[in-house]
């Protein structure tokens, strides 16, 4: 059975699309098994006595939430941690260890819903321990 031209024409496409595919999955395969970068190494040490793996589970979570490729801690000792992970740098992983910052502002103005907006802060019902420590600063 001879093929026409337009059969042959159909063939060579068929074949050609299959091999894109075929190629662009071996790929994407090969990119997820060595991809993203060196694998990058930080050993960190415990300043105080707390409990090592509440921390190592805290940092792992900020890690995974930085969306790092392949992020690991382990520990290393008593008083070590070690984080790794590929596509990123020592100075990105030690970011991610350094203690959280809190801000507090005062709020100068409230809006109810109504469209005004009132600039008078009531009196608070209770003073905290903390806000009496702190005074007006």
């Amino acid at each position: 059975m001879a093929l026409r031209g337009r059969q042959v024409v159909v063939l060579v496409a068929v074949v050609v699309a299959v091999l894109a595919v075929a190629v662009t999955g071996i790929v994407l395969v090969l990119s997820r098994v060595g991809g993203g970068g060196p694998v990058v190494s930080l050993t960190v040490t415990a300043s105080g006595t707390g409990d090592l793996e509440v921390t190592r589970a805290m940092v792992l979570a900020r890690m995974k939430a930085a969306k790092l490729d392949d992020p690991s801690v382990t520990r290393s000792g008593d008083r070590q941690l070690v984080l790794t992970a590929r596509g990123t740098t020592a100075a990105q992983l030690r970011a991610l260890t350094a203690p959280g910052r809190l801000h507090l502002r005062r709020v100068a103005a409230t809006a109810d819903g109504s469209g005004s907006a009132t600039t008078t802060l009531p009196p608070p019902t209770s003073t905290p321990a903390v806000a009496a420590t702190l005074g007006d600063a």
